[in-house]
């Protein structure tokens, strides 16, 4: 029997387990939409300080399975006043299609709602695009991630009112 899921605010003891959950993600998951090259740049700056930062200054939050990090969520301020942007929602590929994604993002809806949230903005990638449409995000407009190294990685600007 499987481990049940807990949804918990992240601390920086979890940035190891965020690091690898998101490695997995963009390796195992998300190669099947993108090229090669576009996934070694994706992967380029991923190490487990890359995460102290929004772990300490944003909303970032993790499922877990006993000690096994199955995913993240993070959100930070918009450009307006009522509005936040989701900065990244993924799964550590043992943890697909068990209803993680949708309780980490029903977490985060519930969390923008009391602030007073008004308007979600993503920008999602190729393989994430059809889970947003799911939970009621539209998209706006093509959009590009310029990664760390330069390469650009097609992606899409998606909205919600909260």
């Amino acid at each position: 029997m499987s481990e049940p899921i807990t949804i918990r605010r992240a601390v920086i003891a979890d940035a190891e387990g965020i690091c690898a959950a998101h490695i997995a993600s963009i390796r195992d998951v998300c190669a099947r939409d993108y090229e090669p090259h576009e996934i070694a740049a994706w992967l380029a700056n991923k190490t487990p300080s890359l995460y102290h930062n929004y772990i300490e200054k944003f909303d970032f939050w993790v499922a877990t399975a006993g000690d096994r990090i199955a995913g993240f969520i993070d959100m930070h301020p918009g450009p307006r006043e009522d509005e936040a942007e989701i900065g990244g929602l993924y799964l550590h590929p043992d943890f697909i299609g068990r209803g993680v994604g949708a309780m980490l993002m029903s977490k985060m809806l519930d969390l923008a709602r009391a602030r007073q949230v008004k308007h979600m903005l993503v920008f999602a990638t190729r393989t994430a695009r059809p889970f947003y449409e799911r939970t009621g995000f539209r998209v706006v407009a093509p959009h590009e991630h310029i990664a760390s190294t330069g390469v650009r990685i097609p992606s899409w600007r998606m909205e919600m009112e909260v």
